[in-house]
């Protein structure tokens, strides 16, 4: 049996903007491994338990409110090109942050648009006019750690679409 998102449209039919990210969603590190810099000071690592701890999330989010996440085996370039391609529809003008493997995924769409988060960028505009943002996407709830994927989707799922819409129409600018 299908999830119930897969029978619905894909996001960013006809042209539309699409967010998308992905995540680790889960409970708090333990046991972190603590690594020894050549100075001699420590430095936190990944815990020990993170890949049996932590659940791995994507989702896309329209600019006008649509919202599909799904919890997936990993974010491998395979994995998470599959998930894109079945959520997104290859018309959409796709907006993501810097992971490399983004950059060929979005070869694919109408445009893809990149924003570098490690550089602090977190909105920017094309020439024309278009905000650059992941913003949507991850006030849904996916860069929200400490809980549960499935909660994630409870608390927030029911509520995003309106809230989403409101954002979308505050925010679009005139080109």
């Amino acid at each position: 049996m299908k999830p119930a998102n897969d029978n619905e449209p894909k996001l960013g039919a006809n042209g539309g903007i699409v967010e998308f990210d992905e995540t680790y969603v889960g409970g708090k590190p333990r046991n972190a491994k603590r690594i020894v810099l050549q100075s001699g000071a420590y430095k936190g690592g990944p815990a020990a338990d993170f890949g049996t701890r932590k659940t791995p999330v994507v989702g896309g989010v329209e600019r006008d409110g649509r919202v599909k996440a799904r919890v997936v085996m990993n974010v491998t370039a395979p994995e998470l090109s599959k998930h894109v391609h079945a959520m997104v529809d290859p018309s959409a003008h796709l907006m993501t942050d810097q992971l490399p493997t983004y950059k060929t995924i979005g070869q694919s769409f109408a445009s893809h648009e990149r924003i570098r988060h490690n550089a602090g960028v977190y909105v920017r505009y094309t020439t024309d006019g278009v905000m650059v943002t992941t913003n949507r996407i991850e006030g849904f709830g996916l860069a929200s750690s400490g809980r549960s994927a499935g909660r994630i989707m409870r608390s927030r799922g029911s509520t995003c679409t309106a809230t989403c819409a409101r954002r979308s129409s505050s925010t679009t600018t005139a080109t």
